[in-house]
């Protein structure tokens, strides 16, 4: 990303709390690839970003997604400027991590990621990870689980499914069987328990008082500058060949008035997706948390929510919900 698009983007997200006499604001640094491999720009967005709200009175949050391929003098510069919402990609063991994230040249990422996470934890520093599995790890969540358990006990861990977006498309991995996730999932939150782990998963969990309107921020809509200037509702959808860019992209960064532009019919559209409703969700219990899953994965070519209960998430969902509520009412 330019320096001037990434300057422009946060003189707006300024300007708006500050017309919105709003006390604190918000920036997170997500996909594009790695947020960190910029350094240049990375590290003046968060000076910026930093000076421009202690400026205006503002409390200042940044946060941080990472594949944790970071060096000493990174991971210093990163606790010094006080980002305290960190977020590590770890997928377990050194041989699964190796097969699922190699580096750019083919080589194995375990031994560096995992003492990023040390290093950062020898600081004081809260992280959580996130781990994918897919078809040939997922048998293996416990174990993942375990191993978390043994080297970073009182975390907060996140375990998804892989899907088929962004390199997931091209190194074929696939996504598991929603049955063996739920499996192994269940048995591994008493493993979570007794290292003072907390599990979790997106689409379902255990605060059964807790209610969704939607999945995430997408209807908003969210606020995502991709690194070419383009804005987007959706980290997946980040390039004009998606074929739900039309819907969700909407805006990019003028270069000639170095200011964003935005088109305020397809904001409309959005805000419009957060109250339809599948009619099959209508029926469903687990509805009020998943709120009709991740939408850019279960829309039609019409921009229409279509999700049906055969999805393998919609399954996932569903069967964690009912352990989530079986547990709650029967206990553990």
């Amino acid at each position: 990303m330019d320096w001037e698009i990434a300057k422009s983007a946060i003189d707006l997200i300024i300007g708006n709390t500050v017309q919105q006499k709003q006390e604190e604001c918000s920036i997170e640094f997500h996909g594009g690839g790695e947020p960190t491999w910029n350094w240049s720009v990375f590290k003046s967005s968060v000076d910026y970003f930093q000076t421009c709200a202690n400026r205006n009175g503002l409390i200042s949050k940044v946060s941080l997604v990472t594949n944790g391929m970071l060096s000493e003098k990174q991971i210093e510069w990163i606790i010094g400027r006080n980002i305290k919402t960190i977020q590590i990609s770890l997928d377990g063991p050194e041989e699964i991590q190796n097969v699922q994230r190699p580096t750019i040249g083919g080589g194995k990422s375990f031994s560096v990621v995992f003492r990023t996470i040390k290093s950062f934890l020898a600081r004081g520093t809260e992280i959580m990870l996130h781990s994918v599995v897919t078809k040939d790890s997922v048998d293996r969540i416990p174990e993942i689980v375990q191993f978390f358990g043994y080297n970073f006990p009182h975390l907060m861990v996140q375990i998804e499914p892989a899907c088929p977006c962004g390199r997931g498309l091209s190194t074929g991995q696939q996504f598991p069987s929603p049955e063996i996730f739920v499996k192994r999932f269940i048995e591994s939150l008493e493993i979570a328990k007794s290292f003072g782990i907390e599990l979790i998963y997106s689409g379902a969990g255990p605060q059964l008082t807790e209610t969704h309107e939607g999945f995430c921020g997408v209807c908003e809509p969210n606020f995502v500058v991709t690194p070419l200037g383009f804005v987007t509702a959706c980290h997946e959808v980040a390039e004009f060949h998606h074929p739900h860019a039309d819907l969700f992209i909407y805006g990019h960064w003028d270069k000639e008035s170095s200011r964003f532009i935005f088109d305020h019919q397809k904001i409309k559209s959005l805000k419009k997706l957060s109250t339809q409703r599948n009619p099959l969700c209508c029926e469903c219990f687990a509805q009020f948390y998943c709120a009709g899953e991740c939408l850019v994965k279960n829309i039609n070519e019409k921009g229409k929510k279509d999700i049906s209960f055969s999805d393998p998430r919609c399954r996932i969902n569903r069967e964690l919900m009912k352990h989530y509520i079986f547990s709650r009412l029967y206990g553990d």
